[in-house]
């Protein structure tokens, strides 16, 4: 049009969704960022491994992935592996700036605090395996897990992504449960007891970025993590990664989601 301006559609990161569950987390982000980033939608890929059929609350969960298919996010509703997911179809030939899991189990039955070996450190680890394999060196995986150090060691495992990956923790974040309002853990749609409260109110997003050994050495943002030993109020010793600047990164939010800003 003469005289007139065109408005270019923003571009933003791309980012894939894995074990979304319910898809409360998801679309809460999306509905959090609806006025502000506008389109964020179509740059976002939103999966589950469980078949719908054996949901709990599949009508819930079909009127959110119609509001997510609405904001122009694909949606892979069930079958989605997050140990092969650079071989299903929906990904295959995508790669993803950011890569988000919160809270990723085995479906196992929940460990015990005195036996942890239900095969999610497996998991996690061949799910970063799986990342490598859509993500550039600089791009990032987004893992929310609880806060508890054991958790932290001998359910995930988190030091063997440092020895065993290409990935590297860039920074650790507080994933409380106010900054998406509308999310809740698949399970609890019914709300949490005071227990599971203190658990799902006190997350810890870790954020690794795919990086070499060269960077790593050239990079000092790569020195504020560690594999290291760490003590509970029981006396107990776990290696877990070990924070070494005082204050995290207290941004209830994700980093930028600008295609061209790389945080």
């Amino acid at each position: 049009m003469s005289g007139g301006t065109v408005d270019v559609p923003k571009k933003y990161k791309t980012r894939l969704f894995v074990g979304e569950g319910n898809f409360t987390g998801v679309l809460s982000l999306l509905e959090k960022h609806m006025k502000d980033k506008p389109g964020l939608g179509r740059f976002v890929v939103a999966t589950e491994l469980r078949p719908l059929d054996k949901q709990a609350d599949k009508v819930d969960i079909e009127s959110r992935i119609a509001k997510l298919e609405d904001l122009g996010v694909t949606v892979v509703r069930e079958g989605y592996d997050a140990t092969s997911m650079h071989t299903h179809p929906a990904t295959k030939d995508k790669t993803f700036k950011r890569i988000h899991w919160v809270l990723p189990n085995t479906l196992n039955p929940y460990p015990s605090y005195e036996n942890m070996d239900n095969g999610t450190a497996d998991l996690v680890l061949a799910f970063f395996r799986s990342a490598s394999r859509m993500q550039n060196y600089g791009d990032r995986v987004h893992l929310t897990i609880t806060a508890f150090i054991k958790f932290q060691s001998d359910l995930y495992n988190l030091g063997r992504i440092l020895t065993d990956t290409e990935y590297y923790p860039v920074e650790k974040r507080p994933w409380p449960l106010e900054r998406y309002e509308g999310y809740t853990a698949t399970g609890y749609e019914d709300g949490y007891d005071e227990g599971e409260l203190e658990i799902y109110n006190n997350l810890q997003e870790y954020i690794f970025e795919k990086a070499t050994e060269k960077m790593r050495d050239s990079d000092n943002r790569f020195g504020n993590f560690r594999a290291a030993p760490v003590h509970d109020d029981d006396g107990h010793t776990f290696t877990a990664i070990d924070c070494m600047v005082p204050d995290w990164c207290c941004d209830h939010d994700s980093s930028s989601y600008d295609e061209n800003n790389d945080e």
